[in-house]
């Protein structure tokens, strides 16, 4: 059984989901899934810890469980409204990577996240993770091709 990747409790600026009416009415943001995705699927009264937030709600929101298959009933699952968009020229600055660079690196982040879960924190944190590897990957193959070459230069000698 696949661990429940979305049981821990977070804010609705890092909800696992969003879903909003198909008349726009309200916002759910998935704030906690008290099972994982397999049993969830097998279970029609799963339940979702949720901020719904509308006209009708103050600006906070309310907070409670409700059933997943009422929170996707004549809803869409949108990307996160709260979420502002990347900052390309921070990542820049901050890792001394170009825009190509970051949006090469996309991929690789993203073969672990739908497009709906990278906020801009996850995807600086994975940026910075990744291009680390990198960059350590790099030296690494660095340095043993140079410990080939003094091996070779020591046999020659």
């Amino acid at each position: 059984m696949a661990k429940n990747l979305c049981g821990k409790i977070v804010t609705p600026e890092n909800a696992y989901e969003v879903w909003q009416s198909n008349d726009g009415r309200y916002t759910t943001f998935v704030l906690k899934k008290y099972k994982n995705p397999e049993a969830e699927e097998k279970d029609p009264y799963a339940r979702w810890y949720v901020c719904t937030k509308s006209s009708v709600t103050s600006q906070r929101g309310e907070y409670g469980d409700t059933y997943a298959t009422e929170a996707k009933r004549n809803a869409h699952r949108i990307a996160n409204p709260l979420v502002k968009s990347y900052d390309f020229a921070y990542l820049e600055q901050t890792y001394h990577i170009d825009r190509e660079a970051v949006e090469a690196l996309l991929p690789r982040i993203c073969e672990k996240y739908t497009i709906f879960d990278v906020s801009p924190e996850l995807l600086e944190r994975e940026v910075a993770k990744t291009y680390e590897q990198i960059v350590l990957d790099e030296a690494i193959l660095q340095h043993s091709v140079q410990g080939q070459d003094d091996q070779t230069t020591m046999v020659i000698e």
